[in-house]
C-alpha cells in the first residue's frame, strides 16, 4: 500500500472493497495448490531417484511459498 501511496495512486477504493484481503487469500490458495503439486512431483521423483530434480522442485516451491508469505504479510 505504501508503494501505491508513494506513486500517488488512489487506494481508498481498494480499502473499501476489501480487494487487498481477497488478493492475499487468493495468493495463499495458489501457494497451497502449487506446494501440493511440488510435493506430488517430489514423491514421483523419489520413486525414480533423480536427486537433482527433487532439489530443484523443492527449491522452487520454497521460494514461491516465501514470496506469497511476504505478499500476505
Amino acid at each position: 500500500m505504501v508503494a501505491y501511496q508513494d506513486c500517488k495512486i488512489p487506494i481508498d477504493w481498494m480499502l473499501d472493497s476489501g480487494i487487498i484481503s481477497m488478493i492475499k487469500q487468493a495468493s495463499v490458495r495458489l501457494a497451497k495448490i502449487y506446494l501440493k503439486r511440488v510435493l506430488t512431483e517430489l514423491e514421483f521423483t523419489l520413486q525414480i531417484e533423480r536427486r537433482s530434480a527433487q532439489e530443484s522442485l523443492l527449491s522452487q516451491g520454497v521460494r514461491f511459498a516465501y514470496r506469497v508469505y511476504q505478499a500476505s504479510s
